[in-house]
């Protein structure tokens, strides 16, 4: 059948569809006269297709999520946290237009009731854009974060300090660093392991520099 045949059949809505599954050389597929009867010939993929809430067969019905209300704690953006043994460490951006400051805050998880007690919010860096946190087994805390607000010549800054995981959420983080410059970069992320072992990923600078050479004047 041709791409024409194709769509006078079953219409051009339903065309992609029907190119995705004439794509793949293992699929036995048959389109009928009637708008949008792509039929797979495979029992298994009629299997996936059952309704939404319905288990799959053979598979596991996953447990469902149980979410508190939404509360407010704070005003800010781009905020991220990190958690060990239900202390909480949060950081964000302010959303205040004449300074550009981040902040953190110190909480706990109350497990038996679902929320977080907060600490009183800290001012870090004075300056700064998209932070990012993770909290060791020990209670070193790394915050990471962009020096600039553009991905054309942005920073990567990081500091290092300590909290008491057994703390109250009045305390301090304990700061080791100023801050420090470890590489170029935008919209960094940051985790680390049991190990020590940290893993961070970030938008690359010469990498957008490298794109808009390339883009038609």
């Amino acid at each position: 059948m041709t791409q024409n045949q194709i769509i006078r059949t079953i219409g051009l809505t339903s065309l992609i569809t029907a190119s995705l599954i004439c794509a793949d050389s293992g699929f036995a597929q048959s389109v009928q006269n009637e708008p949008g009867s792509v039929q797979d010939s495979r029992p298994e993929l009629e299997a996936d297709t059952q309704a939404i809430g319905e288990p799959v067969s053979g598979r596991p019905s996953p447990a469902a999520l149980s979410w508190s209300s939404p509360d407010r704690f704070d005003k800010g953006v781009s905020s991220r946290v990190a958690i060990r043994s239900g202390l909480i460490v949060e950081v964000h951006a302010t959303e205040s237009l004449l300074h550009n400051a981040l902040y953190y805050h110190i909480g706990k998880l109350d497990r038996a009731h679902g929320t977080v007690e907060w600490g009183p919010s800290h001012v870090f860096v004075a300056s700064g854009a998209w932070p990012a946190v993770a909290l060791t087994q020990d209670g070193h805390v790394i915050f990471t974060w962009s020096d600039g607000f553009y991905n054309c010549c942005s920073k990567l800054m990081y500091r290092v300090g300590t909290v008491s995981l057994n703390g109250d959420t009045n305390q301090r983080v304990d700061f080791k660093t100023d801050e420090i410059t470890y590489d170029t970069g935008f919209h960094n992320s940051i985790s680390i392991n049991g190990e020590g072992i940290i893993a961070e990923a970030h938008e690359s600078v010469a990498a957008v520099r490298a794109a808009e050479r390339h883009v038609p004047r």
